[in-house]
């Protein structure tokens, strides 16, 4: 069981833990008018699959919130059922048929009932008996062969099946994490969230080192983990160390407001991202932590934007969240190749969030567009289908036809695509101070 925190950072690690076999449950006060249903509504539809959704609405003084159940089924196809219950008084009834609801959804999914092997049944309840908050992989091999699983290739198999449906975190794939199993995956989460909520991280705008770290996890039941901790932040695209200094950025913790700096305006490229009705929390501080060997200026980096460099060209990305929309431009000589870049690592973190819409435009390069503030802006793949017909396309501020070709190859290299992984732009600065998986989805506080 599951529950999710209700502060916005908390958002950007939700998505690791929503899973397609599961039940999830949003709950949620009827008094109150602002409970972001928006949100988990479609969080759960992008991440949860098919996996039902209840939504427990928790009157309060006989007091029924309304709500257009048919148009929210209409549009989300995972609402199997919506249920009031009022948990501050003992109304058995109701609560009955809150238990058999879960009950019975439980029971439907997909995978249970399935016949998995009885030693993965008898370590799983050894594990779930355990009390310490972390095991060493090596007490988690010999948890195996002491049940009768010895070949490693077996055990790291049950591993991951574990780490899927929720009874505990292992990241086999890192070097670092792939030696701690996770065995209380709520512990460790919490022990994120005490470096998220501390003040220590306001007074710096966004920053703490490794010492801060050191006295924020003191206790015993994480001083011997910091570094794991540590990783895990980095996981979950919550910071990023700069350079080797042992200082760190949470993006999400940064100063709202743009900071000042020049920008050369001459012969800039722009792109932008749209999002239809539902843009998710956390692309940006993804993306800002994906791409920081990019920054060299860590003065340049906001809660909603960040300027880039490559090849002495600059690239400024900003996030209005508001109008769901996130702006690139880029000015220098190798405009092309980085917005290639670029784009490329937006693509891939805009393909992670299923059935979200998101448009990729390219602004007009006809003769009143390219001086215009304004320009038209064609999608993407509207350009894409012209390109394959080979038909020229009609800006719709000027009514001049443009060649298409002309338009895409004007922003992109596409012979770059790939590359750049392993590239290591900027040299480091010194930071500068200035079994059932069920979520619960709780109200917000």
């Amino acid at each position: 069981i599951w529950d999710f925190g209700g502060q916005e950072i908390y958002k950007a690690t939700h998505r690791f833990f929503l899973s397609k076999r599961s039940l999830y449950a949003l709950v949620a006060d009827n008094r109150q008018e602002n409970d972001n249903f928006n949100y988990w509504l479609h969080i759960t539809e992008m991440f949860g699959g098919d996996s039902p959704l209840l939504i427990v609405l928790n009157e309060k003084q006989q007091r029924k919130r309304n709500l257009d159940i048919a148009a929210m089924r209409n549009r989300f196809a995972n609402i199997s059922e919506v249920i009031d219950v009022d948990f501050a008084e003992d109304d058995k009834t109701r609560l009955n048929r809150l238990e058999r609801a879960i009950r019975y959804y439980v029971s439907q999914l997909p995978h249970i009932g399935s016949p998995v092997p009885s030693k993965w049944t008898v370590i799983r309840e050894v594990l779930e008996n355990d009390t310490r908050n972390t095991l060493s992989l090596q007490d988690y091999l010999k948890i195996c062969q002491d049940n009768s699983i010895s070949r490693l290739e077996d055990t790291l198999v049950l591993s991951q099946y574990f780490h899927d449906i929720g009874v505990f975190l292992h990241f086999q794939e890192d070097e670092l994490l792939e030696k701690t199993v996770f065995l209380k995956p709520d512990w460790a989460t919490h022990a994120v969230y005490k470096i998220l909520d501390d003040p220590l991280l306001n007074r710096q705008n966004g920053r703490f080192s490794k010492n801060d770290a050191k006295k924020i996890w003191h206790e015993d039941e994480y001083s011997l983990l910091r570094f794991e901790l540590l990783r895990l932040m980095q996981k979950f695209f919550l910071t990023y160390e700069i350079g080797n200094s042992g200082e760190y950025i949470v993006p999400e913790r940064l100063p709202a407001a743009k900071p000042d700096y020049s920008w050369n305006e001459t012969g800039n490229l722009f792109f932008r991202y749209e999002y239809d009705y539902f843009m998710p929390r956390g692309i940006m501080s993804q993306f800002i932590v994906q791409m920081h060997r990019y920054i060299c200026n860590h003065n340049l980096v906001w809660r909603r934007g960040v300027i880039l460099e490559r090849e002495n060209t600059g690239a400024e990305i900003v996030e209005s969240y508001d109008s769901r929309v996130i702006g690139i431009r880029i000015s220098g000589k190798s405009r092309r190749d980085f917005m290639t870049v670029i784009t490329e690592q937006m693509d891939k973190i805009n393909a992670q969030y299923e059935k979200m819409k998101v448009e990729k435009l390219i602004p007009c390069n006809c003769g009143e567009c390219r001086i215009s503030r304004n320009p038209h802006f064609y999608r993407f793949d509207t350009l894409r289908r012209f390109s394959d017909k080979g038909q020229p396309i009609q800006c719709q501020n000027s009514f001049e036809m443009v060649n298409v070709r002309s338009l895409i190859d004007e922003v992109f290299n596409e012979s770059m695509q790939g590359r750049y992984e392993e590239e290591n732009i900027c040299q480091p600065q010194k930071a500068k101070r200035d079994t059932v998986f069920i979520k619960v989805i709780p109200r917000k506080k």
